[in-house]
């Protein structure tokens, strides 16, 4: 028993030496790993070592997330992602702390990389916002930040 647990620890470690993963998401990878020989157990201890010893950490996981992510989605997507991988919420909370004070640029950015002009047409507007809302900005942000349709020419 005490090799196979080993074993699991080492193949955990090579997932998390890769990149992040969360308890859960590790846990089905490594279920995954093992379908033949399924050790819940086994699994579930090597994990609860893999946390004690500070290699498998949820707020690790959410800061790192964050950081890839919210180059291109607002905070609602951001939350959405980590919510479908298993975070808890107040860890979710505390990694869009940085998020939050960033999203007007950020909108901004991911605005002017896809349209780069404002609207002409309502229709073009409903466009652009509808984009945005799909990235996970709040629609009070999209609405201060997409310039107003000129209608002088009316």
């Amino acid at each position: 028993m005490r090799t196979k647990n080993v074993s699991v620890i080492a193949r955990a470690v090579g997932f998390l030496s890769r990149r992040e993963y969360t308890r859960r998401e590790l846990r089905q990878k490594l279920l995954r790993a093992y379908k033949d020989e399924a050790d819940e157990n086994a699994i579930d201890t090597a994990l609860d070592t893999l946390e004690a010893r500070g290699y498998l950490s949820e707020e690790r996981f959410a800061q790192a997330l964050v950081r890839s992510k919210s180059v291109r989605y607002g905070s609602g997507r951001l939350r959405q992602s980590l919510r479908e991988a298993g975070v808890s919420e107040e860890t979710i909370e505390a990694a869009l702390v940085e998020a939050r004070e960033t999203e007007p640029e950020r909108l901004k950015a991911v605005w002017v990389k896809r349209f780069g002009k404002a609207p002409t047409t309502y229709k073009e507007k409903a466009s652009q916002v509808r984009f945005l809302l799909s990235r996970g900005f709040s629609l009070a942000l999209i609405l201060k930040t997409i310039p107003e349709i000129d209608q002088s020419d009316d």
